[in-house]
């Protein structure tokens, strides 16, 4: 008959502490750095997401809610705590929603997700932007896109966003001191919404 009194055996101990040692050293799982980002066409990008938790996660990417697989001119890189999608040369149709999942055999789990945004180079855009007025929409990037009090727009013809900067500050963000403008460039003489879109898809009316 068992005695259910008795003091655990010697092993009994050991396997207990080293139990107790083995819960200790687990930790949950947590991501950082992937952030929304911005690249131009044919720019190279990277996407890293860093893994903490012990023990250490494997980590798999979606996008768009799907398996991402590495494919000619993209990569998925893999280290010990760190895991990160390289893009040799963005393109269009690599916007997307790409998320990092992380999976550690303790049973902890996570992700994190970011938006990509690849813009075309528009050092020629269309020269009747009346309709590009019509089809503004909320920007999908989350964050301050634009810098210096500019709002973000996203025009659907073009599928990119585009910065309408306050007055005195131009570029892609309104990141640049416009020293050169004075004003708006509205000409009274014109139609009414003739705009001028500027080469840092800033326009001003």
């Amino acid at each position: 008959m068992l005695n259910t009194g008795s003091k655990p055996s010697a092993q009994q101990q050991l396997n207990l502490l080293l139990c107790i040692m083995t819960l200790d050293k687990l930790r949950e799982v947590t991501l950082s750095e992937l952030r929304d980002s911005v690249a131009r066409y044919r720019d190279r990008v990277k996407l890293v997401c860093r893994t903490r938790g012990s023990p250490p996660p494997r980590v798999h990417w979606l996008k768009d809610g799907l398996p991402l697989q590495p494919r000619r001119g993209l990569r998925i890189q893999h280290k010990r705590r760190r895991s990160k999608v390289v893009i040799s040369s963005a393109r269009s149709e690599d916007s997307g929603r790409y998320e990092c999942v992380a999976e550690s055999t303790s049973g902890h789990r996570a992700s994190l997700a970011a938006q990509l945004l690849v813009v075309q180079d528009m050092r020629n855009p269309p020269t009747t932007t009346a309709a590009w007025l019509r089809q503004e929409q909320p920007c999908p990037i989350a964050g301050d896109f634009c810098m210096n009090g500019g709002t973000c727009l996203f025009f659907e013809t073009v599928g990119e966003p585009a910065c309408r900067c306050a007055e005195g500050f131009t570029g892609l963000r309104c990141e640049t001191k416009d020293v050169i403008s004075t004003g708006s460039v509205y000409n009274r003489h014109r139609a009414p919404f003739s705009c001028k879109l500027g080469l840092s898809t800033s326009y001003y009316c």
